[in-house]
Order: C-alpha cells, then structure tokens, then sequence
C-alpha cells in the first residue's frame, strides 16, 4: 500500500492552513478570542497530539463558532489528530467513523481549499482501512465501495495532476475489485439457488463493468457453466470460443 500520504507532515498542514490566517499568535487559551484560542490549540496539538485537553480544545470550537473558517479548520485538525492516533484507539470503528465525519465536515464548508485533494485521499485510505479491518463485508453493503469509486471519478477529474493522484487511484482499484466480488458473490448465490439467469445477469454486469477485475478468467468458467444450466448451449458456443481465445491461446 503507498505510503506517501501516511508521512504527510503537520508542518505541511500546519502551513497550509494558516493561509487563512492573519496576524501573530498569540498564548493565552482564551475560547473567546476564537482566533488566538484556535492558534493556542494548533500549537498545544503538535506538542501533545493525543492529549484529551487538546481535542477538546478543537470541539469546543466546532460547537461554539460552527460555520467559520476556525470551526472547518478544526474539524480537519481533529480528523488528522484522530487519524494518525488510531492505533492508539479502542474502539476503531467509531474513531473511523468520526474521522470520516470531520473530513467531510471541512469538504462541505472548504469547497475550494488547497486541501481538497488531501482531504479526498484521506478519507479513500478511511474506506481502505475500514474495508481490511472486515467493516466492510463482501456480499452485504457496497456502499462503501461505490462511495470511493465516486471521490476517485471526481478526483481524477478535477485533480488529475495530483501529487495524490497515484495513492488515490490505488485505493480505488482497491474498491473497484471489491465492487466486482460484491456481484460475483451474490452471482454465485443465485447460481447455489438454481436461478441461473439471474446468476447469468450478474457475472456478465461484472465483465462488462470491471474489465480491469483479476479474476475474470474464473468468472468467465462460472458464467459458461451457468449457460450450461440455463441449456443456452448457442451461448455456451460463442463464449467457450471467447475464452479459448482469451485464456488457451498462445500468449494469452
């Protein structure tokens, strides 16, 4: 898996956001001076990251000035702090789920950040993470895997020269294989259930949709056994021949 944006530096961040800022910092941790409470909580964060003090510095601004650049800003603070911390959680699952949350948080009020591009390839590695920690089951919710497709196709469409672009693009490769054993498997169902043309009607959507799936030579075996089934033996013809051709030529 690429690592490249799990190295992302805070200093990055830090500076990047801070394009929206003006004027000095400035120590005293004071709630109602948003702009100097805020700067205090970036600067306690990258000292003591994980402290409980300093996260909830970050929601108290959330909760108290929500709608404002500061509010956004720490939404995607809370995100990074709880990201980087997730192997220090005991309950994963709804750590996942927050960061997702605050990511999309900033997205919605930051539509057009310097961020945005870091932000969609955090919240791939989020699906990414859930996907191999089993959150995902294949056979049950797609969701997930159709939401990553959907940040990857506005991705490479609005960020095509990315410097995320490559681990973007993993991830959903990622997804996309997921996606195509999601309808594979509930092919397969079918077939156990004898509803051969349903079994038929999904391992073709596979091929037609997923050219790039990894297992399509077995998939090709399931779906001309299915036309064996269904005795579409016109079908089983035309497409043993496109198998041979594909798979037990020379070459191939």
């Amino acid at each position: 898996m690429p690592s490249t944006l799990f190295n992302l530096s805070f200093i990055t961040l830090l500076g990047a956001s801070l394009l929206f800022l003006s004027g000095c910092s400035q120590p005293k941790p004071d709630p109602g001076s948003l702009k100097e409470f805020y700067e205090y909580s970036l600067r306690t964060s990258e000292s003591n990251p994980y402290q409980t003090d300093v996260l909830n510095d970050f929601r108290t601004i959330i909760e108290t000035y929500p709608g404002t650049k500061f509010a956004s800003l720490s939404s995607l603070r809370l995100a990074e702090l709880s990201f980087n911390g997730l192997s220090s959680t005991f309950n994963e699952d709804k750590q996942l789920k927050n960061i997702e949350l605050f990511y999309r948080s900033f997205l919605i009020q930051n539509p057009n950040h310097i961020l945005i591009p870091y932000v969609l390839s955090r919240l791939m590695q989020v699906a990414y993470i859930k996907s191999i920690n089993g959150l995902f089951v294949v056979g049950t919710d797609p969701q997930p895997y159709e939401d990553s497709l959907q940040i990857f196709n506005n991705f490479q469409l609005l960020f095509p020269n990315s410097i995320y672009f490559d681990e973007v693009q993993y991830f959903a490769k990622f997804s996309s294989h997921k996606l195509a054993k999601h309808e594979e498997s509930i092919g397969d169902w079918y077939f156990e259930q004898q509803n051969y043309a349903v079994a038929i009607s999904r391992y073709l959507y596979v091929l037609k949709n997923f050219p790039d799936y990894s297992d399509k030579k077995e998939l090709s075996k399931k779906l001309i056994n299915s036309f064996k089934k269904n005795l579409q033996f016109d079908l089983v013809t035309q497409y043993q021949k496109f198998y041979e051709e594909l798979y037990d030529s020379p070459g191939s």
